[in-house]
């Protein structure tokens, strides 16, 4: 078995990315308005992006990988821990008392389909990227029924 090379698993640009926006997001200091402006332009570009990759990858699907995707117990196991198993492990913050809107945002959000980036990080490190793809498109079709459904769990508590 291979050694985990933990540096490649920290030091991948979304962890990166993630830590500086924290500290950014965190510290007292105001970036300079043409640093803003240009990162927030980036940012509004990120879902017309993701809806365009996405789109290009169910483009590649055919008719005949509907049927693998509907009859792969992996596929359905995956999709159920993401969008029903992680939102519920969040509901026990009612006893908490955390507030509507924060545990709504959180349980929603937590229920949202698999992003589209994870058919491209599947094909730029050697994995399946069509599986992965089938597995974007899977996550989100059923969330179409997932995410009303957890809105609806999180009303009943308050």
């Amino acid at each position: 078995m291979d050694q985990v090379n933990w540096r490649f698993i920290f030091f991948n640009p979304g962890i990166v990315s993630t830590i500086l926006g924290l500290f950014v997001f965190l510290l007292p200091v105001r970036l300079p308005d043409l640093l803003s402006k240009g990162l927030d332009s980036v940012g509004s570009m990120t879902v017309p992006l993701s809806m365009m990759l996405i789109g290009c990858l169910l483009g590649k699907i055919q008719y005949k990988d509907l049927l693998v995707m509907i009859k792969d117990a992996h596929l359905w196991t995956a999709t159920f821990l993401r969008l029903i198993c992680l939102p519920v492990l969040l509901l026990p913050f009612v006893l908490f008392h955390v507030p509507h809107p924060i545990l709504l945002i959180a349980v929603v959000v937590s229920g949202m389909p698999a992003a589209s980036t994870v058919s491209l990080y599947a094909q730029k490190y050697g994995a399946d990227s069509f599986y992965a793809s089938l597995g974007v498109l899977q996550t989100s079709l059923v969330c179409i029924v997932t995410i009303p459904f957890l809105y609806m769990i999180v009303q009943l508590f308050y």
